[in-house]
C-alpha cells in the first residue's frame, strides 16, 4: 500500500503552498483519519451511502484548526499509537517525529497569518 500525504496552506486569494509531505507515515495519517471521521455528520454518511461511496479518508481535504494542532502537538510529545502498518525501524520513526513537529510549528504560523491549513492523502 502506498500512502502519500500532503499538508498545504491556502491564503485569502486561494493560492496554495505546500507545508509538508510525508510518505507512509501511518501513525500520523491514522490520527488525521480519526479526526476526519469525528467531524463527519450523519448527513455526510447518509449522502455517501446514497451515492454508494465508502466512508473512506482517501483524497479528502481536512481543514486543521489551531486546536487540532495543539492536540496533535501534545500527542507527538508522548508518541502516536502504533498502527497495523507500523514500521519497526526506529530511525525511520524518529525521523517522522522531527518532521511531524516541524509541520505543526509551520501550520500554526500559517493559521496565525490568516491562512487555512489543509491535510490530504492518497493511497
Amino acid at each position: 500500500m502506498g500512502l502519500d500525504m500532503y499538508a498545504y496552506s491556502v491564503d485569502k486569494n486561494g493560492r496554495k503552498a505546500e507545508i509538508a509531505y510525508w510518505r507512509k507515515n501511518y501513525k500520523l495519517h491514522s490520527w488525521f483519519e480519526a479526526l476526519w471521521k469525528s467531524q463527519q455528520t450523519i448527513e455526510d454518511k447518509f449522502l455517501k451511502a446514497l451515492d454508494n461511496e465508502y466512508d473512506e479518508f482517501n483524497c479528502e481535504d481536512l481543514e486543521l484548526t489551531e486546536a487540532d494542532l495543539d492536540r496533535l502537538s501534545k500527542l507527538l510529545k508522548r508518541g502516536l499509537p502504533k498502527t497495523e502498518f507500523e514500521d519497526t525501524n526506529k530511525e525511520y520513526n524518529r525521523r517522522f517525529r522531527t518532521v511531524d513537529k516541524t509541520f505543526v510549528e509551520r501550520a500554526k504560523k500559517e493559521i496565525k497569518l490568516g491562512n487555512k491549513v489543509i491535510y490530504t492523502a492518497w493511497y
